[in-house]
């Protein structure tokens, strides 16, 4: 059973980083990961103000509902950076592109612009496997 769930979020976690980018715009996607994002704080300061706690988060042996939370917040979270990543570098090239365009020649610079998608993709493979191994520790009991 963990290692269907480990199995599941991997998938999500893949399809969220990778395949979705080539269907929806990166500020959609910005814009609703910023949202979900937002409701994860909002309802943790909801319950913990109302002094809810139905999640044993921690525990040595952790309940099926917090391994769930847990991987629901990595996969906003990881999303999340890897948005703000591939928005980080655009604007980096860009600014560089327009107002340092005497200096593309010189080498971090030009390797910054014609390396901008491996740089991109480094930032995804990155965010894929840490939330593995954070999965792996959730669903797996490293």
């Amino acid at each position: 059973m963990n290692l269907l769930f480990f199995c599941l979020f991997a998938f999500t976690n893949y399809y969220l980083l990778f395949v979705l980018p080539t269907k929806i715009p990166r500020k959609q996607q910005l814009i609703g990961v910023g949202i979900a994002f937002a409701a994860f704080i909002g309802l943790s300061e909801l319950l913990s103000w109302l002094h809810i706690h139905p999640f044993v988060i921690g525990a040595p042996h952790q309940s099926f509902p917090a391994n769930v939370l847990s991987s629901v917040k990595i996969l906003v979270m990881l999303s999340l950076a890897n948005q703000l990543s591939y928005l980080m570098v655009e604007r980096i090239v860009s600014f560089h592109q327009e107002n340092n365009a005497e200096n593309l020649h010189r080498q971090p610079v030009r390797f910054a612009v014609e390396q901008k998608s491996t740089i991109q993709k480094l930032f995804t493979g990155f965010c894929l496997f840490s939330s593995l191994v954070m999965f792996y520790g959730i669903w797996l009991h490293a």
